[in-house]
């Protein structure tokens, strides 16, 4: 056995029972803030962007020109020919070696993901015989959309460890993004033979057989997954839906209503449930379920390796979906130590600078987020969410005069945009210039009329303006857009009887009492209905 040292890492790699040595090189690559002038091929990066497919490939020339940068970790096979070999002897299948897979646009691609990549790549460069190390390769690849590199390191794993079912499920992932349907199913099956209770597997088959129309065998998987997680809002969501398909529509009911029920933010639940409940002829169920399930999309059940995969999303669209998902979680503090990481290498991204700031105000760090959003202005002074930013940052800091000075450009750079509007009537009401917020939401609604958030605060401001019967019209325009909205019937509860409509205040205390019967509002309203309604 013989072995080669690599010139960037130092690493002693053994040639025995491979077929090839592999060797470690550096490749030098040019970065460039502006792009060239000079027709070219369409690169990978653009390919990605554009959803065609990429292949993993070798080193690149340098292309010159500006500042070069080394990256170490790059392998390439030297075959006993003298000529370079591909890093994958097949499209997914045996390798002569196991080098680290790297992407043939790694100098294209942002550059605080090629600095989170290089470890990773050491890491397989260090061990290449390690089925772990290629299968965290493969999550830091599918967590950032890299699709084909993904499917080639969990190949990788699978050669080293067949029994990895896990690396074999994650395959399925990029193979389906990359519309290699049948092959991500049989990998599926695999799983599903081997490990019957691995639910996760029962449940991504069942979503692929949904899409080809094999309904019945997509409802005996989702009908496993269920049992196997009966507290899994997906799963039951899955089942509902294959159910519905079926045109079973009163065997999907109860699946769905349950999937909502454990989890409100279902989207797709919501959606299917406002199908099933139109199909059945209940209308104002439906529209509040499809009001509930606008922009669903596809969703599946978490596996063992799920939360690791999303941790490594350093794209700039997968890290702020990232934050935003912590955010929402509570974990402020991860989301902002996710962002502040990419800024050091983004640091000129008025995008990132303007959600950066955002979290920053969500954990009252109002002078960080200022600082940020001052920079972002600096860069270009021609985006209206910057100084939205601005004016909500003040506002919150105490600052209502200065929070109106950035507001009111929000307004003239965006004059046709409700959320200039809608942040300008909030320092208004600040300030107390009634009048003045009242005429800025009446402009938000104008712009946007089917946002039922500016249609309740309009009613709720000429309500307070002493115009009940007005209020009393928009509380019913919102309800009638979010019919389960408790708060909206409460406002048209105390609008009704400012107005002297008696009815329809009794009618909004049963709504409330009906939606919420533990909501103490149920108990001041009969009380304040009573005292002022007189007794027959």
């Amino acid at each position: 056995m013989r072995s080669v040292q690599s010139p960037i890492t130092g690493i002693e790699v053994k040639c025995g029972d491979y077929s090839s040595c592999t060797l470690a090189t550096r490749v030098e690559f040019t970065l460039s803030k502006k792009p060239s002038n000079k027709k070219r091929k369409t690169s990978p990066a653009t390919k990605r962007k554009q959803g065609q497919k990429v292949t993993p490939a070798g080193p690149k020339k340098p292309t010159g020109g500006h500042s070069k940068i080394i990256i170490g970790g790059v392998v390439v096979a030297f075959l006993a020919g003298g000529a370079w070999w591909q890093m994958s002897t097949s499209r997914f299948g045996a390798s002569a070696a196991f080098s680290a897979v790297v992407p043939a646009d790694l100098a294209e691609i942002e550059p605080q993901v090629r600095a989170y990549l290089e470890p990773f790549i050491r890491k397989v460069e260090a061990t290449p015989r390690d089925a772990e190390a290629h299968s965290v390769l493969g999550q830091v690849y599918e967590a950032n959309s890299f699709w084909p590199e993904a499917a080639e390191c969990y190949s990788r794993a699978l050669q080293l460890d067949p029994a990895s079912y896990l690396a074999r499920y994650h395959r399925a992932i990029p193979l389906r993004k990359m519309d290699e349907h049948e092959q991500a199913a049989t990998e599926l099956r695999d799983v599903t033979l081997a490990h019957p209770e691995f639910a996760p597997a029962l449940h991504r088959l069942g979503d692929y057989l949904l899409d080809v129309g094999e309904l019945d065998e997509a409802v005996s998987l989702f009908q496993r997954a269920s049992n196997l997680k009966p507290q899994s809002s997906v799963a039951l969501t899955g089942l509902g839906d294959a159910l519905f398909r079926q045109g079973k529509v009163s065997l999907a009911l109860p699946h769905l209503e349950k999937a909502v029920q454990l989890d409100g933010r279902n989207k797709k639940g919501h959606y299917l449930l406002g199908m099933v409940y139109r199909s059945l002829g209940r209308q104002e169920l439906a529209q509040r379920e499809l009001s509930l399930g606008l922009n669903a999309g596809k969703q599946y059940m978490p596996d063992p390796w799920t939360g690791q995969v999303e941790s490594h999303g350093r794209r700039m669209d997968e890290a702020m979906i990232h934050a935003q998902a912590l955010l929402a979680a509570g974990r402020a503090g991860e989301a902002i130590q996710l962002l502040e990481g990419i800024l050091a290498w983004q640091s000129d991204h008025v995008y990132l600078l303007n959600n950066l700031a955002s979290m920053y105000m969500e954990t009252k760090q109002f002078a960080k987020a200022n600082a940020l959003l001052n920079k972002a202005l600096a860069l270009d002074d021609g985006q209206f969410s910057t100084f939205i930013n601005l004016a909500n940052c003040a506002l919150r800091a105490g600052q209502p005069g200065t929070a109106l000075g950035y507001a009111n450009r929000a307004v003239e750079l965006a004059p046709n945009i409700a959320q200039t509007y809608l942040a300008r009537y909030h320092i208004q009401a600040a300030l107390k210039r009634s009048g003045d917020a009242l005429a800025d939401l009446r402009r938000a609604f104008d712009i946007d009329p089917g946002n039922a958030d500016v249609t309740v605060e309009l009613a709720y401001r000429l309500l307070l303006s002493g115009d009940a019967k007005q209020a009393q019209t928009y509380y019913s325009e919102a309800i009638r857009r979010n019919p389960w909205r408790v708060g909206s019937y409460i406002g048209l509860f105390e609008a009704s009887l400012q107005a002297g409509d008696f009815e329809q205040a009794r009618s909004s205390i049963e709504k409330v009492r009906a939606m919420a019967p533990g909501d103490p509002n149920v108990a001041k309203m009969t009380e304040r209905y009573n005292r002022m309604v007189p007794s027959p």
